[in-house]
């Protein structure tokens, strides 16, 4: 009996790269719930309750405001291996419009980062971007609705930047990759225990 020589005969001790929307603790630490998106949302990127199609609160959109008001914030598109990844906030893939989210209401994740001249400093607040139109390849800011960021507030047009609640956090910056490592703890978050 011969044994075949092919297959993997090494492996690397370090772990890989962080995605957007990549779960960074233990999967018994995160509260994630799923809902339907009206529109494509990238991995990593905050979503809210897309009241304007559906009243019973079972759908979810990138944030997009005209003000400082971006309704109500359910949390962060996870990272799943079977889509085709984000690479380029253009790209607009991730979770297609009309499928099932997960969202990550507490826990810690990996969240889409804007990255700008401003770093966010460890344990502070982030802020998020979101636009008054939907327009993915130009209106500013508008392609990067739902990432994080540590820019000040702004309600230009374009370049809406609103401070996010209490429940989310910086925990810190992933190089120069446009990720960042955030803690969630929404309210009726709860441990999955």
């Amino acid at each position: 009996m011969t044994f075949p020589t092919q297959g993997q005969t090494s492996y690397s001790t370090t772990m890989a790269v962080a995605v957007a929307g990549m779960a960074a603790d233990a999967y018994r630490d995160l509260d994630i719930v799923g809902y339907v998106c009206s529109e494509s949302i990238p991995f990593g990127c905050a979503v809210t309750l897309d009241t304007t199609t559906d009243a019973g609160g079972q759908t979810v959109f990138l944030p997009k405001s005209t003000s400082s008001t971006i309704g109500t914030i359910v949390g962060v598109a996870m990272y799943v291996d079977t889509l085709q990844q984000n690479l380029a906030p253009t790209a607009n893939v991730g979770w297609p419009s009309g499928t099932m989210v997960s969202v990550c209401r507490k826990g810690r994740v990996y969240g889409a980062l804007l990255k700008t001249a401003t770093n966010p400093s460890p344990l502070a607040n982030p802020n998020l971007c979101h636009a008054s139109d939907d327009t993915s390849n130009g209106g500013g800011q508008a392609k990067y609705r739902g990432f994080f960021t540590a820019e000040s507030t702004s309600t230009s047009a374009g370049i809406e930047v609103t401070a996010l609640p209490s429940g989310f956090r910086f925990i810190r910056d992933i190089s120069t990759t446009g990720v960042c490592l955030i803690d969630i703890n929404l309210p009726n978050g709860t441990s999955g225990n």
